[in-house]
This record gives C-alpha cells, structure tokens and sequence, in this order.
C-alpha cells in the first residue's frame, strides 16, 4: 500500500466514504420533475476487520457486496430512509433503479445531501463539472477533507495525499477534482511528474529522509 493510500484510509468519514461502507444511491426516476430529484442514500458500514480482509480478497468484498442478507439490510434501510425523508414507502421502481456513487454523477444528485451544508455558488459548481465527477469524488472532497467546491486549496495541503492516492488508481482523478475547486489544469492528463501535489512530494520527501529503525 503507497503512502498516499494509507494517508487516504486514516480520513475518518465512513458515512461517506465508499472504501470503508457498501454504499448505494435509491433514485426515483419515475418521479414527476425534474428526473432523479428524489432519492436517499443508505449505507452498510464495515468493521475494521472486514475492511482489513477485504482489501487482502477482492473476491471475498464483491460475494459479500452482493450477498442476499447486504440486499437485504440495503434495501430495509432504504425504506426507513425514504418513509422519514418523503413520509411513505420506497417506490418499487427506486429498489430496482439503485445506483452505485462511485458511477453517479454528482450534478444528478443536487441539492446536495450531506452532514456539511453547501450554498448555493458551491452546488453551482459540482453541476458545472462533466458527467466524469461522480458522488463519491464529492463525497472525499466535501466530506473527508472538508474542502469547498469552487474553492482553490493550496498544492501543500495534506488533503492532497488522499487525491493523490485515487489518483494512482485511476487516472484523471485528480483533474477531475481540481476542477471542481476551480483549479486550471493542462493537458498532460497522466504526467504524474507534471501534476504530483506539493503536499505529496513533501510525503515522500520526508519518508526518504527519515533515519532507519534499528535492527
């Protein structure tokens, strides 16, 4: 695991955060409006072991993910989610239509439905982003890192290390995001030497510098 990872894994917002919980999105496209404009989002928060095994056996996450006892807890949440936000049962056709965050686009889940409130400038700049930003990128920006949409944060910014990390897994992260804040960016989309954060070269930095343990 890169350092940057496990920079990522110490951020403490498991409600939100799709490596720590089974998280899925119960959208209503059948609702009159604008489409999509009802939903909830339930959760299945796992252990530290869970989480500790599942990284070791991605088959074991994905059998567990799909599992029917999951489908099951997932779908009863949704239910209470949707009798107490909207004051009736979970539409049918939201149970079949669910969504997974990590694939959602986020200006498709807007005003936006989290701990930390956003005006209405900062929603304007998640919808002003490409179909590419999905809810679970608002989600570490927002949620994990406390960041504002719209608004630059500095390149030695911790916070940056957890970017860095999904970046390193899926090019373009990191573009994606400092769109969202606002950010210019270039065309060397994948020029890790190009586009490498401040915060996250200061990381290694310091790790190359550090005196060895004693054997």
């Amino acid at each position: 695991m890169s350092p940057s990872m496990r920079y990522r894994l110490s951020l403490d917002f498991p409600l939100f955060d799709i490596r720590k919980s089974i998280i899925r999105i119960f959208w209503d496209m059948d609702a009159p409006g604008v489409a999509g404009n009802r939903f909830v989002v339930v959760r299945k928060v796992l252990t530290p072991e869970e989480i500790a095994r599942f990284d070791d056996d991605w088959k074991a996450y994905w059998q567990y993910r799909n599992e029917e006892a999951t489908e099951a807890f997932l779908k009863a949440a949704a239910n209470d989610a949707w009798t107490t936000k909207y004051g009736e049962p979970v539409p049918e056709s939201a149970l079949e239509d669910w969504l997974d965050p990590e694939t959602t686009p986020a200006s498709c889940l807007l005003p936006y439905d989290g701990t930390i409130s956003l005006t209405k400038e900062e929603s304007s700049a998640i919808a002003a982003v490409d179909g590419d930003l999905t809810m679970d990128m608002v989600w570490l920006v927002v949620e994990g890192l406390g960041w504002r949409p719209g608004k630059p944060v500095p390149l030695d910014d911790p916070g940056w290390r957890a970017i860095w990390a999904e970046e390193e897994e899926c090019c373009m992260y990191i573009h994606i995001v400092r769109e969202l804040l606002g950010m210019p960016f270039g065309k060397d989309f994948c020029d890790e030497a190009a586009w490498k954060p401040l915060a996250v070269t200061m990381a290694e930095d310091e790790g190359n510098t550090r005196e060895p343990a004693c054997l």
